[in-house]
């Protein structure tokens, strides 16, 4: 018996271990300032606060916080004009909270460098303070700062730190993360991702019921909705966060409900309804990039109806706003107006000028969007997924063991002679199930590693492990091994024309039509946007042209059906190669697929090209 105690201490102990290594540099207090009173009622901590005729730092700083909380961004740079970081240097709480206030408080009026740099102090006076709390909100609001600048491998970045280091248990540090990724995620196009991240940071905020957060995800998946150009869903999903506002009755603002049914009446092109709406949203006060983005869409609905002097002084005002706002000037924002522009031109009848505009434009954009999808910043997000995976699994295992010794400990006050013996087979019975259960979680986890999520074909990584694992081999020596490069063509009009959702629709019908070709050895990829990459063991060079031009005619003969009924169709661009000798490396593969398909598309598109080896 005395090994079974022991076994239960070593447990226990394990546990202990584990919540101390992942907080150790955060020991101090998180909740002095941030309380759950504060969290759970803001209005009338908003109100006592207000009310009160004299009121210390602490209190001064709590005000500032919900006055963020509530919108009251006015009010928020008022109350800390009155409070300086050197009358609080005896705490470094309150200096956190201060430069966390300023920075947030500098990035919705646009000052992006200022906030990084406010940002920047408050994180490093939480760790000093060890506030995770503080900690984490510094952190996300930092994240969220380099997101709308496009600076997304530095925000993946900063949130992959803050996720490995908050304990399962702090489920409000959590839904902070969880918040923030969902909308850097929205803002980088990963839109199913970004829901995903925002529901389970609704969830925890509902179990916590911070009204406030609970609002403002609600806010992040309409917005996620409209980015993903699902119009009716936004809509709904808005009027879902106008209700969720009704806890802060009047002293709240609505700002950011009428600013988000603007953009989707406006994106939607439901223009006399946009202007409506935007009318409401300049009426009230909003963060400066945010009134920015009205003044855009003011002026790309007034001139889409012929009121170009309401669209040039809408398009003026947009312009001053990004002169203000620092680190704006090569983002998509910055391209957006160019696109504007463009459409005034239009709009007035020079023709020229437009398109020269436009052409301009589209530059621009292509640029940036290379910039937004860079390797670097797809290899954050995965690893940030798994990590997040990881973490669940790590909550989950805590939280079992956690429960067994709760249990064990009850039983041990009733009947102690029983327990030490109901114990051992219980926490033997658990570590089992745990071990089949992460045995589970393991398959699961390689099957989304190796897996492209929209068309559930392989990914670029599989088909590279593949290749690899087949050069490493001998056994190609003795039969044929081709690799197939396919790219969509004239896809990027789909995406332009129909938007992305139809162009995802397309891709998932496509593939599913490649893989109907496959045998059971053959393997499919999803190897870019629009490129996928077949491979063909055991085939030679002969048997595999014809598959290919076969896959060329069942590629044009795949089509989907928009919303007005139009049949949308594309046809494919195929580069062959073989794999015959030893000396073949990775590179040597994919460049001749390469070229083999680029001279597919050079000589007029849904054909197949070779460029075999000897």
């Amino acid at each position: 018996m005395s090994r079974v105690c022991l076994l239960l201490v070593c447990i226990w102990s394990l546990s202990v271990c584990r919540a101390y290594a992942q907080n150790e540099s955060f020991a101090g207090s998180s909740v002095d300032l941030l309380s759950d009173d504060l969290l759970r009622a803001p209005v009338n901590m908003y109100d006592k606060l207000r009310a009160r005729s004299e009121r210390g730092t602490a209190q001064q700083l709590q005000l500032a916080f919900l006055q963020h909380q509530l919108g009251k961004q006015a009010e928020v740079s008022a109350s800390l004009s009155q409070l300086k970081p050197e009358a609080m240097e005896d705490n470094l709480g309150w200096q956190t909270l201060w430069y966390f206030l300023r920075g947030a408080t500098a990035s919705k009026d646009g000052q992006y460098e200022a906030a990084t740099t406010a940002l920047q102090t408050a994180r490093a006076h939480a760790k000093a303070h060890g506030n995770r709390r503080l900690w984490v909100l510094s952190t996300q609001e930092l994240a969220f700062n380099e997101a709308l600048q496009e600076r997304f491998e530095d925000a993946f970045t900063l949130l992959q730190d803050a996720y490995n280091t908050t304990a399962p248990q702090q489920h409000f540090e959590l839904a902070l993360i969880e918040q923030t990724l969902g909308g850097v995620n929205s803002y980088a196009d990963n839109y199913a991702q970004a829901l995903a991240y925002y529901q389970q940071a609704l969830k925890r905020y509902q179990s916590l019921a911070y009204p406030t957060y609970i609002a403002e995800t609600l806010q992040g998946i309409a917005a996620t909705f409209r980015y993903q150009q699902e119009w009716d869903l936004a809509l709904e999903a808005y009027e879902d966060y106008g209700r969720a506002l009704t806890f802060q009755e009047s002293v709240g603002s609505r700002f950011y409900y009428h600013y988000g049914k603007s953009l989707t009446f406006a994106s939607s092109q439901r223009c006399q309804q946009a202007l409506g709406e935007i009318a409401v949203a300049l009426s009230l006060s909003g963060p400066l990039d945010y009134v920015g983005e009205l003044f855009k869409k003011q002026a790309s609905c007034a001139a889409q109806i012929g009121e170009l002097a309401l669209a040039e002084d809408a398009l003026r005002n947009a312009r001053q706003i990004l002169t203000r706002s620092t680190g704006l000037d090569d983002t998509l924002w910055h391209a957006e107006l160019i696109k504007i522009e463009s459409d005034i031109a239009l709009a007035a009848g020079d023709a020229d000028r437009a398109l020269t505009l436009f052409k301009r434009f589209h530059d621009v954009t292509q640029r940036l969007h290379i910039h937004k999808n860079s390797e670097r910043v797809l290899a954050l997000k995965s690893a940030l997924d798994s990590a997040r995976k990881d973490a669940q699994i790590e909550q989950l295992t805590q939280q079992a063991e956690l429960q067994s010794l709760q249990l064990i400990a009850n039983e041990a006050e009733r009947q102690r002679s029983m327990l030490l013996m109901g114990g051992a087979v219980l926490i033997l019975l658990l570590l089992i199930a745990l071990f089949f259960y992460q045995r589970r979680r393991a398959r699961l986890l390689y099957q989304l590693s190796v897996h492209d999520p929209l068309t559930n074909v392989f990914n670029r990584r599989h088909a590279i492990a593949i290749i690899e694992e087949w050069l490493n081999r001998s056994s190609h020596q003795h039969g044929g091994f081709c690799v197939l490069m396919i790219d969509i063509d004239h896809f990027k009009s789909i995406n332009d024309t129909y938007g992305h959702g139809v162009g995802d629709e397309l891709l998932v019908a496509i593939s599913a039509t490649l893989t109907s070709s496959l045998r059971p050895s053959d393997v499919l990829a999803r190897f870019g946007g629009e490129e996928f990459i077949l491979l063909l063991p055991r085939t030679q060079i002969k048997d595999a042209k014809t598959l290919a031009e076969r896959v060329c005619v069942d590629v044009a003969q795949t089509f989907i059906e928009n919303v007005r009924g139009e049949r949308l169709n594309r046809t494919a661009s195929i580069g062959l190669t073989n794999v015959t000798t030893t000396s073949d490396t990775l590179h040597d593969i994919l460049s001749r697929a390469d070229s083999a398909m680029y001279e597919a598309k050079a000589q007029g598109r849904n054909r197949v090209c070779v460029a075999s080896v000897m």
